[in-house]
């Protein structure tokens, strides 16, 4: 088979010449296919460069993943010219997060898979030649069904890629996601809001792109002709065809404090300082709390700010104990009832996920 036009054409993010290159579109664009076929294989074909493939859990890398991406070249690769790719990989290393796959053909490297989940310090002791590229394939989760992303994520990354490119310098890294949600670990960690990204334009930084693209209009005529699925307006449509991030719909983000509110608590995660602010008209049922992220030097010294993992503690804050539950409990009842306001999408993931706590 051949790889048609209507699909994703990478030229425009890669136009950029940056490291760090992230797209968001819809299910339909062949993200991974494309990158897989004329990115991935070409740079193998043309020098033996090999492609490292990130997941999440030891336990993803399994036959059916590393045939997922070995298919793909066998689908559309040249019958002319290239033999069938016949991947070799010892399975006892699934369990230890890394496998390296070889084409038989040319005893080369063509895969690497690498799960973030592992152990850091074993994993970068690792080494192979000439990796061209880093494919994080679904960096998105979906936070409806439950899925998490790992403590620490993007500083995994980073440890092993300054690893993995000392064998080449140039080495590229994609992320592809579809657009669930535009909040993730690695926008957060690049300071980039969610909110700056509009649909159709690169949004760029020293070392990053970010692409939130839409598909193509042939493309989406033919899938609106094609899946029955896309045949009534909803949702999954509008998520799935048209790359709303209708995860994000359900949050109220409103970017400056509204007037009347004052500073009720701080608390710190994962490196930054939020505050919660209370609406002083105590009749705004709908307005309770305002959350955002705090200038930590003009925090009162007298402050308490309470941290909710030992690994967040720093220095002048309390960690989070039974005994702070009252303290909390109208900021609970809030959330409970949709009364809170958030500046920024990562303000309210951030509240979300110790809401448990609370």
């Amino acid at each position: 088979m051949e790889l048609d036009n209507i699909h994703i054409d990478f030229s425009s993010i890669d136009g950029y010449q940056k490291t760090f290159n992230y797209v968001i579109s819809p299910r339909e664009d062949g993200k991974s296919t494309t990158f897989i076929v004329k990115k991935s294989w070409r740079k193998f074909l043309n020098g033996y460069f090999s492609t490292i493939i990130y997941v999440r859990d030891v336990n993803e890398i399994t036959d059916a993943l590393i045939f997922t991406y070995t298919d793909i070249i066998n689908k559309f690769r040249d019958l002319k010219t290239t033999k069938e790719v016949i991947p070799l990989y010892a399975k006892s290393d699934m369990k230890t997060g890394y496998v390296v796959v070889t084409d038989k053909e040319s005893s080369e490297v063509l895969f690497a898979f690498i799960a973030l989940g592992a152990k850091v310090d074993k994993l970068k002791k690792i080494k192979f030649r000439r990796p061209a590229y880093s494919l994080v394939d679904e960096f998105i989760i979906n936070p409806q069904f439950g899925g998490k992303y790992l403590k620490g994520e993007p500083g995994r990354f980073k440890e092993l890629y300054n690893t993995y490119r000392r064998e080449n310098p140039d080495m590229k890294c994609y992320f592809l996601g579809n657009p669930y949600t535009l909040y993730n670990p690695y926008f957060v960690d690049m300071g980039l809001n969610p909110l700056r990204l509009k649909k159709g334009v690169i949004w760029t930084n020293s070392n990053s792109a970010v692409w939130r693209k839409g598909l193509s209009q042939p493309l989406y005529e033919k899938m609106l002709k094609e899946n029955p699925l896309y045949n009534e307006d909803g949702v999954y449509k509008r998520y799935a065809l048209m790359g709303d991030n209708i995860q994000d719909e359900r949050l109220r983000i409103t970017e400056t404090l509204p007037s009347g509110y004052y500073l009720d608590m701080l608390i710190y995660i994962e490196g930054k300082t939020y505050g919660i602010y209370q609406n002083g008209d105590y009749l705004d049922f709908d307005n309770r709390f305002w959350v955002g992220v705090m200038d930590e030097s003009r925090i009162s010294k007298r402050r308490a700010v309470y941290a909710f993992d030992f690994k967040d503690m720093a220095e002048k804050t309390i960690l989070y104990s039974r005994e702070e539950k009252n303290k909390f409990s109208r900021l609970r009842m809030a959330m409970r009832n949709n009364a809170v306001e958030y500046q920024t999408i990562e303000a309210a993931y951030t509240l979300e996920e110790i809401y448990a706590v609370l």
